[in-house]
Order: C-alpha cells, then structure tokens, then sequence
C-alpha cells in the first residue's frame, strides 16, 4: 500500500486555499488599521497569507492525524474533501456571514 497518491496531494493543495480564503474573512492581518479592520472585501491577499499562515496548518495537522492514527490501527486511509463541506464554507465566506461552519474532508 502506497503511503500517499497524488490524488490526495491534489486534495491537500484545495483543501489549503479553500480553508484559507474562507478564514481570511475572520482572521485578519495583525498590521492594519481599524479603518481597514472594519471594511468587508471579498478578498484580500495580505489576510489570505495571515490566515494561510495561522490556521492551515493546524487543520492540515489534524486531518493527516486522522489518517496515520488510521494507519497505526492497520485500516487503509485515503484523504478525501468533501465538496459540500467547503463549498459551503466559501459561500458562507461570500456572503459574508457572521458565523463559520468548516466540514472539509474525510
């Protein structure tokens, strides 16, 4: 059994931008003004490295646990997203809602 595929390389690589642009709209970058806190844009490349910086990793780290945790127990593991998951996560990013519902993979 292969360790990984590039399938879930590929699958690792959206779930990283998705997750990012999606939490870019509730982690902002610590080096701006309130003036520019309080303006709503649908995308900000400075925001996007911050979140991409804080967040990815952590939610990356814990769904690659999942797998080994998986491997460890002798079960075979793939990493899969869930398009419904995140596509509802970036529409709730798009209209700007005030709450977030993250359900990326499996």
């Amino acid at each position: 059994m292969a360790f990984t595929n590039i399938q879930e390389i590929i699958n690792l690589i959206v779930l990283i931008v998705a997750i990012a642009y999606i939490l870019s709209g509730y982690i902002k970058s610590p080096n701006k003004s309130f003036r520019q806190l309080r303006k709503r844009s649908f995308f900000d490349w400075e925001d996007f490295k911050f979140a991409t910086i804080v967040a990815v990793p952590a939610i990356l780290f814990h769904e690659l646990a999942h797998k080994f945790v998986a491997i460890a127990f002798g079960a075979a593991a793939t990493f899969k997203i869930w398009i419904f998951g995140i596509g509802l996560g970036i529409f709730l990013r798009l209209i700007m809602s005030p709450f977030l519902l993250l359900a990326p993979g499996y």
